[in-house]
């Protein structure tokens, strides 16, 4: 596909309308399904073939044109010619997932965070070219302005609250910390010393990074409204979520397996693990 992206001046979104691609989707959850419409956005012409155990409700995604399997091995069978392939199904089935596309040799985006915790020592081993992770807050607007300013300050608070304890139950750092955790390794640099601590509601901590910064966090799942900032040197950003982020992390990828240099915002499989492993060193109280 080189010869077909050698043209492609690397934007935000990357303009792909022309380029039909063929991509398979695990999973029409909330993240699954925005993934769909903002794929269709940036390239009309692709191909979807989509895996939803409860493929009966996924009219939606069938009257658009997707083809819907209720196995995702089949789904992988039946498309060995796929270019890509997006996991948006459930944690636990990610690594399954990930290594079936691996020895299928199609390069996937796999949702954060890449596996659960007792996966770290599989997802290792794991070596896949041009897979990335969807950590999308890289991509959000305010980093465009906040990025060096972090990058050059060594003490950076991210906090964040949501209602989420009744729709997930009391696991908050999968759904509130795995966000702020990566950007903090992307602007900051690797962990050196992780002491944050969780009690299934809340989040709180700091991490010490390689480059002598310190990041200190701080997240809840049981209050509401949805409300995320990150504060440096006296300057707080409001970091709502916007489908923009979504948008320009996708495209990004895509540009990426179509043989576009990688975006240095685009997290890879060892920015998904660096991750998880420091979620593997917070205390559990």
């Amino acid at each position: 596909m080189s010869n077909v992206w050698s043209w492609i001046v690397f934007c935000f979104p990357v303009q792909l309308g022309n380029i039909k691609m063929k991509v398979l989707i695990f999973g029409l959850g909330s993240i699954g399904s925005r993934h769909i419409r903002n794929i269709r956005e940036l390239m009309p012409l692709v191909d979807l073939h989509v895996f939803d155990p409860k493929a009966a409700t996924s009219r939606d995604a069938v009257d658009r044109g997707a083809t819907i399997y209720d196995d995702w091995k089949t789904l992988i069978e039946w498309n060995p010619d796929a270019d890509a392939a997006i996991i948006a199904s459930p944690t636990e089935a990610h690594l399954d997932q990930a290594m079936a596309l691996r020895d299928a040799g199609i390069p996937f985006y796999i949702e954060k965070p890449i596996g659960t915790l007792d996966q770290i020592a599989q997802f290792s081993r794991l070596n896949v070219e041009r897979c990335a992770v969807g950590y999308q807050y890289r991509f959000h607007p305010v980093y465009r302005e906040a990025a060096q300013i972090i990058r050059d300050n060594l003490s950076v608070r991210f906090a964040a609250n949501d209602d989420l304890l009744d729709r997930y139950g009391p696991d908050c750092l999968s759904y509130i910390a795995a966000h702020p955790i990566d950007t903090a390794l992307w602007l900051l640099g690797p962990a050196v010393d992780v002491d944050m601590e969780t009690d299934g509601r809340r989040v709180r901590g700091t991490i010490q990074h390689e480059s002598m910064a310190i990041s200190e966090h701080s997240y809840q799942i049981h209050i509401g409204p949805r409300a995320s900032i990150v504060v440096v040197s006296g300057i707080k950003w409001s970091l709502d979520p916007c489908n923009e982020m979504y948008l320009n992390a996708l495209s990004a990828w895509l540009a990426w397996v179509g043989d576009a240099e990688r975006d240095e915002r685009t997290a890879t499989l060892a920015d998904g693990l660096a991750a998880l492993e420091v979620m593997s060193e917070v205390r559990r109280i």
